[in-house]
């Protein structure tokens, strides 16, 4: 069965790459034709470890496309793996989302797996498995699986995670998820088979998670300046609590990456268009947007 990654950004590639090299014939599409060119070429366009050798070694099991047509048709399992860049006003941006949703109603002809890692806003694989439904006569199943990636350590990330999550409401599609878990499971690693909503929200809510001990160790750092404490120690000392953990408590100048800033937004804009603002995530973000001026009037101060 051939599977399509569409999209081959950071996410994108890294999957297809990893896909391949566990025997999946894969076709791997972008509309940037100069990207695809370097793929075909053999060419990893990211830095990433372990990616060059992956993408050397599975190449005979991997197509690189910039035909929408020819990428769609052959498969019944699609990946959506695009940015979701930030708005304005704090919302997630879904053009290149809703670009690919109308490739795959225009040429799929087939019943047909989508599968999200793209970050979308909690509601929203619901809304895909209407959108190609209305405008194609085949059935879609729609199965959300929010990507946990970090820089420097994706191909590991991938093939050894801390956890799967993913997001289902039909049995055809459950039943799916749990022969692709399977060798995932048989190694311990916890499998999580929710709904689509749960997916979705798990995203979001883990990632301002990280962001808010980021920002609170960064508020504990300031508030030491002033008391004459040792932020460093009493990072330690708190980390030393099993159910706190180290993770994430080194004070510096903020988060940032392509992550934690449009993820805290994202929720935060979508918890104020409810009864329920996360003031919490607010805090969280007005604490980073100062962070690195506060750094900088420290260092230069003394």
């Amino acid at each position: 069965m051939d599977i399509t990654v569409i999209g081959l950004g950071y996410v994108g590639l890294s999957n297809a790459v990893v896909a391949a090299s566990y025997l999946y014939n894969v076709i791997a599409y972008d509309v940037d034709k100069e990207k695809v060119a370097l793929l075909k070429q053999g060419v990893a366009t990211i830095e990433e470890p372990n990616i060059q050798e992956l993408l050397t070694e599975s190449r005979s099991r991997i197509r690189f496309l910039s035909n929408p047509k020819d990428a769609i048709r052959p498969s019944r399992i699609i990946v959506i793996a695009v940015d979701t860049p930030e708005n304005k006003d704090g919302s997630p941006n879904l053009k290149h989302v809703y670009e690919v949703l109308d490739n795959i109603a225009r040429f799929a002809i087939q019943d047909t797996y989508i599968v999200m890692r793209s970050t979308v806003p909690v509601g929203t694989c619901r809304l895909v498995k209407a959108y190609l439904e209305e405008r194609n006569e085949h059935h879609f199943d729609v199965i959300s699986m929010p990507e946990f990636l970090r820089q420097g350590s994706a191909i590991h990330d991938i093939i050894s995670p801390s956890r799967l999550i993913f997001g289902a409401d039909s049995d055809a599609a459950r039943m799916l998820i749990k022969s692709f878990a399977s060798p995932f499971a048989q190694r311990k690693i916890p499998v999580m088979i929710t709904s689509l909503e749960n997916a979705e929200m798990i995203k979001y809510a883990s990632n301002n998670f990280l962001a808010m001990k980021i920002s609170y160790i960064n508020n504990i750092a300031r508030l030491c300046d002033v008391v004459g404490a040792d932020v460093e120690k009493v990072a330690l000392g708190i980390s030393l609590d099993p159910r706190i953990g180290s993770s994430c408590l080194k004070p510096g100048i903020g988060y940032g990456g392509s992550c934690l800033p449009k993820d805290t937004q994202g929720l935060y804009w979508l918890s104020g268009n409810t009864s329920e603002p996360l003031e919490l995530v607010k805090a969280t973000i007005k604490v980073n947007e100062t962070q690195a001026d506060y750094f900088l009037n420290k260092i230069f101060s003394r």
